[in-house]
């Protein structure tokens, strides 16, 4: 899944930059972009249906401090993308 997910725009995103086609490669980010988030979301979402959790105190709590963290990061990560797309 990540590498039809997201070698194909980072390497178009290369090739417009090289090329000097700027609003190709802003598109080929922005799709390098929702890819990054959608990966990491489909990631966390298998480990929550497939029960992987930590197997100590210390380790539970590091990891709902970093699950909060995460959902924050990635709402305002989405929010981010649809104002651009939106925009754009």
């Amino acid at each position: 899944m990540v590498a039809v997910a997201l070698l194909p725009p980072t390497a178009t995103l290369g090739l417009m930059i090289g090329s000097g086609e700027w609003q190709l490669a802003i598109g080929a980010g922005l799709l390098l972009a929702v890819n990054i988030v959608c990966v990491n979301l489909a990631a966390k979402i298998v480990f929550f249906l497939k029960g992987v959790k930590p197997r100590t105190w210390l380790d539970r709590e590091k990891a709902e401090q970093s699950t909060t963290v995460f959902i924050i990061i990635w709402l305002i990560s989405l929010a981010i993308l649809v104002a651009i797309i939106y925009f754009r």
